[in-house]
C-alpha cells in the first residue's frame, strides 16, 4: 500500500513545484504574477508597490525598469550636501531620567511627534487622543525614554481656530504642545513647508533624543511594537525608516506621511542645513517632498561621489553637474541600502505601517502601526482588536533586560 501512496504524493509535489515555475515564468515574460492578489484593491497604483513588497528585489527590479517619474527636474540641495555628515554627531546616551529646574533633559529613546493643528476640531482631536494616549503602553519606570507631543502652528484669528490664550492654557495643563513659528496659512500648512519647519525646530531642540517619528493624528502607533524594534538598530547610523506602501510611485522613492522616523543624526544634519525657503515651501506633498530630501544628504567622510557609478537605482547624484542633479531616476527601483554616497539606510516597514483594514496589514504582534482612523469610533475600535490580541499578556513594553539600569526610581503615579 505504501508503494502505491509515494508516486501519488510525488506526482502532487511535482504539481505545485511546476505551479509555482510557471507562475514565475509568467511574472517573467508578461507581467501577470501576482495580479491575482492585486485585484481585490483595483487601485493601479498598489500594483508597483506590492510587486517591491513581494516579489525578491531581482524580480520587482526587472518589472521597475519600466517607470519613469512624472517630474524630471530633481536638483539635489547644496546647501544640505554641504552640511554635516549625519554620521559625525554625537550619539545620546540613554540614562535614568535627570532633571533640571523641574524639566526632563536626559536623553529620550524616542519623540513621538503627532501633527496637530491650532483649530477647534485640532483640539478635540488631541483631547480624545490624550485619553487613549501611547504613553499607557509605556511601565512608568521608563516614560521618561519616550515623548509625545503635538506638533502645530500659531493660529490666526478666526471662528475656526482656537484663540493663542486657550492653546497657552492647554499647554499650562498638558506640557505637551510642540510650536513652530512663522507657519502660513494659520499655522497649518503641512504641503507647503510644515514638515521642514519641524525637522529644523527639532535640530535645536534642548533635550537630545536617538529617534524622532513623525505621526498623523489619524494614526495608531503601537508603541511596545515600535520601541521593540527600535532597539534593535544602530542610532549611530543615519537612517530613515516608513512604508513604501500606498504611495505613488510617480514620485522618486519615499516613505508615505502617515508614520515615517529618522536617527536623531539625519534631523540635526538636516537642521544645519539651511534648507532654502522658497524650495521648502513649494506646494508638494510633504512626504514626497521629504523622501527627496534624503538623496541631498552630505556625503560620507572617505567617499569619492565622482567614482560612484550610476546603476539606475534612484540613488545617483552627477556631482559634476552645478548644481548637483539627481540623474536618470526610476521611482521604482529601490535606493541601494545604505546609499552608497550618503551611508543613508532606508527601512522599509511595509505592511508592518499600513491603513487599517487593508487585507496586507499586519496583525498586532508585529504591526507598528494603523493608519486612516479618523473618526473616534474607529480608533477604538483598532485600539481594542490590539488588546483583544493580547489578551494573554497585556500590550506594555517590555524592555531588554541590558536596560534596567534606565529605569526611573521615582515613576510617576498616573
Amino acid at each position: 500500500m505504501r508503494s502505491d501512496m509515494f508516486p501519488r504524493r510525488f506526482i502532487m509535489r511535482a504539481r505545485w513545484v511546476a505551479l509555482a515555475f510557471i507562475t514565475l515564468w509568467l511574472y517573467w515574460y508578461y507581467y501577470i504574477y501576482p495580479d491575482w492578489l492585486i485585484k481585490w484593491e483595483s487601485i493601479e497604483r498598489q500594483r508597483p508597490n506590492l510587486y517591491n513588497a513581494l516579489l525578491p528585489a531581482y524580480l520587482a527590479h526587472h518589472y521597475a525598469d519600466k517607470t519613469r517619474p512624472e517630474r524630471d527636474n530633481y536638483e539635489a540641495l547644496p546647501s544640505l550636501l554641504n552640511a554635516p555628515w549625519p554620521g559625525s554627531w554625537p550619539v545620546p546616551k540613554l540614562t535614568a531620567p535627570k532633571y533640571e529646574n523641574g524639566t526632563l533633559v536626559s536623553p529620550a529613546l524616542l519623540m513621538l511627534h503627532v501633527m496637530s493643528t491650532p483649530s477647534v476640531a485640532g483640539a478635540e482631536r488631541r483631547a480624545f487622543l490624550r485619553s487613549v494616549t501611547p504613553l499607557k503602553t509605556v511601565p512608568p519606570e521608563y516614560r521618561h525614554l519616550v515623548e509625545v507631543r503635538f506638533v502645530l502652528g500659531y493660529p490666526p484669528d478666526g471662528d475656526k481656530w482656537v484663540h493663542r490664550k486657550e492653546l497657552d492654557a492647554e499647554q499650562a495643563a498638558h506640557g505637551d504642545l510642540f510650536f513652530l513659528h512663522g507657519l502660513a496659512k494659520g499655522g497649518e500648512n503641512m504641503n507647503n513647508g510644515k514638515t521642514i519647519a519641524w525637522m529644523e525646530t527639532l535640530a535645536a531642540y534642548p533635550r537630545p533624543t536617538q529617534y524622532i517619528i513623525k505621526c498623523d493624528e489619524d494614526t495608531l502607533p503601537l508603541l511596545p511594537n515600535i520601541l521593540d524594534w527600535l532597539v534593535t538598530l544602530d542610532p549611530a547610523q543615519p537612517t530613515y525608516f516608513g512604508t513604501t506602501l500606498t504611495r505613488w510611485w510617480g514620485y522618486m522613492h519615499y516613505f508615505e506621511g502617515m508614520m515615517y522616523g529618522f536617527s536623531s543624526n539625519v534631523i540635526k544634519t538636516v537642521g544645519a542645513a539651511e534648507i532654502p525657503k522658497d524650495w521648502a515651501t513649494q506646494d508638494w506633498d510633504e512626504d514626497a517632498r521629504t523622501g527627496e530630501l534624503m538623496f541631498s544628504l552630505p556625503t560620507k567622510p572617505g567617499v569619492d561621489p565622482m567614482s560612484i557609478p550610476n546603476d539606475h537605482s534612484g540613488s545617483f547624484i552627477n556631482m559634476a553637474r552645478n548644481p548637483p542633479v539627481m540623474e536618470d531616476m526610476n521611482t521604482l527601483r529601490l535606493p541601494r541600502n545604505p546609499d552608497p554616497r550618503s551611508g543613508l539606510h532606508r527601512i522599509d516597514l511595509k505592511w508592518r505601517i499600513a491603513d487599517w483594514g487593508r487585507w496586507w496589514v499586519s496583525d498586532p504582534h508585529s504591526a507598528l502601526a494603523y493608519h486612516r482612523l479618523k473618526h473616534e469610533r474607529d480608533y477604538k475600535e483598532a485600539w481594542e482588536k490590539v488588546q483583544r490580541a493580547w489578551r494573554w499578556r497585556a500590550f506594555v513594553w517590555r524592555p531588554p533586560f541590558r536596560m534596567r539600569s534606565l529605569r526611573d526610581p521615582n515613576p510617576p503615579k498616573h
